[in-house]
C-alpha cells in the first residue's frame, strides 16, 4: 500500500504544528513549505482540508497563521488516513474489459481488503501525540531549515 502525497503532507503539517505548538507559536504555510520542500500550493489545499475538519485553526492578517485545532491526543492517525485518502482500491478488481478477467473467481481481493483493514486498524491505535513525543527534537530540526 502506498499513501498519497496528500495524506503524507497532512501528516507532515500536523507533525510540524504539534512540534511548534509546544511554544504556542503560530506557523505559516510558507514555513512548512520551506522546511519540507513541498509546493506551497499543495500545502494550501491540505491546510484548507485539515482546517475544514477541525484539525487546524487558521487566522488571517499580519500576525496570522495556523495551529492545531485540537489536542494532539485527539488526532487519530487512522482517521486522518481515512479522511485524506481518496481511494482504497489497491488493485483493479473490476470485472469486464478494463478489469481483471478472473474478478469473480479471485480470492486475492478478500485478502487485500483484510490487509487494508489491518493497516487502518493499526494506524488507528496511534495519535499525533504518540508520534510527536519528541517535540523538542523535532522543533530543533525544523528551526534548522528555516532561513
Amino acid at each position: 500500500m502506498r499513501l498519497s502525497n496528500y495524506t503524507d503532507y497532512s501528516f507532515r503539517v500536523l507533525i510540524y504544528l504539534a512540534a511548534r505548538q509546544e511554544n504556542g507559536d503560530l506557523a505559516t504555510i510558507r514555513e512548512i513549505s520551506e522546511v519540507y520542500s513541498i509546493s506551497k500550493n499543495h500545502l494550501v489545499k491540505v491546510v484548507h482540508q485539515l482546517s475544514k475538519r477541525g484539525y487546524l485553526e487558521t487566522s488571517t492578517g499580519k500576525n496570522g497563521g495556523i495551529r492545531l485545532g485540537m489536542p494532539a491526543a485527539r488526532i487519530n492517525l487512522g482517521t486522518i488516513v481515512k479522511e485524506m485518502e481518496t481511494s482504497f482500491n489497491l488493485v483493479d478488481c473490476h470485472v469486464g474489459s478494463k478489469g481483471c478477467i478472473i474478478g469473480k473467481n479471485c480470492q486475492l481481493e478478500g485478502i487485500i481488503q483484510k490487509s487494508l483493514q489491518a493497516f487502518l486498524g493499526e494506524m488507528s491505535q496511534y495519535t499525533l501525540e504518540d508520534i510527536t513525543s519528541n517535540k523538542r527534537e523535532l522543533a530543533g530540526i525544523f528551526a534548522g531549515y528555516l532561513k
